[in-house]
């Protein structure tokens, strides 16, 4: 069974436990490889939808697994019971989502020892989520494939204080400097001076306005690129 490389970094992410959930599974492939590593003792696949659920559970009696992976219909968390699993995967879903998903399952948190969150939007939102529901970042690591770049944090209960940087760009990521993320940084700031000359001509005082929020969004990647987080405004 070959995994694309964001599937992979997500389960490299998970430390060993007890159960696992993987909250909006899909094709049930990251419960049936944290089981078959030894990673998961057992797990719960869960998803809103039917199709996916059809598919992870087609999947799971391939793999031989149906005794060790059960398989739920449900939105969010509520298809848990408190202290079910103590790891909790919620992948491939917008930042918005996620975060409603966190905050709406605060019963199921407080038995949760490990989350693995992968928004592929509205990133610093999970970050400040995470902060206020006590929940500490102690792992972030950026899968690169197809041109895009995923994003993967691990939280474990604990307070944590972010700054707006950190919150903006992940404070292990900060810190660490990853290679990956690195290249990440470079390639916003592409994206951004693209945006930012496309408006050099612009007459209107809206496109101004955008090409000057483009230009210090330039400057914050760049000095963040350069390592200078002391000159970057937080």
């Amino acid at each position: 069974m070959k995994l694309s490389r964001r599937l992979e970094t997500i389960i490299s992410m998970v430390l060993p436990c007890r159960t696992v959930a993987d909250i909006g599974c899909d094709h049930g492939f990251t419960a049936i490889r944290l089981i078959e590593n030894g990673t998961a003792r057992s797990a719960v696949c869960s998803d809103i939808g039917e199709g996916p659920l059809k598919r992870a559970r087609e999947h799971i009696c391939q793999a031989g697994l149906s005794k060790k992976i059960g398989c739920r219909k449900g939105n969010g968390l509520s298809t848990l019971q408190p202290g079910e699993a103590d790891c909790v995967i919620i992948a491939g879903m917008g930042g918005m989502l996620i975060s409603g998903i966190l905050k709406e399952g605060r019963e199921i948190l407080a038995g949760v020892s490990e989350l693995i969150l992968s928004p592929h939007t509205e990133i610093p939102l999970v970050r400040e989520t995470l902060e206020n529901l006590n929940f500490r970042i102690d792992a972030e690591k950026m899968a690169a494939e197809d041109g895009k770049y995923y994003t993967v944090i691990r939280a474990v209960p604990g307070r944590m204080h972010l700054s707006d940087l950190e919150k903006s760009f992940g404070p292990c990521f900060l810190r660490e400097r990853d290679e990956v993320f690195l290249s990440w940084v470079g390639y916003e700031i592409g994206l951004n001076r693209e945006v930012a000359d496309a408006l050099k001509n612009t007459a209107s005082s809206s496109g101004t306005a955008a090409r000057e929020q483009r230009i210090r969004k330039i400057h914050e990647l760049t000095m963040v690129l350069e390592g200078q987080y002391d000159s970057c405004t937080d």
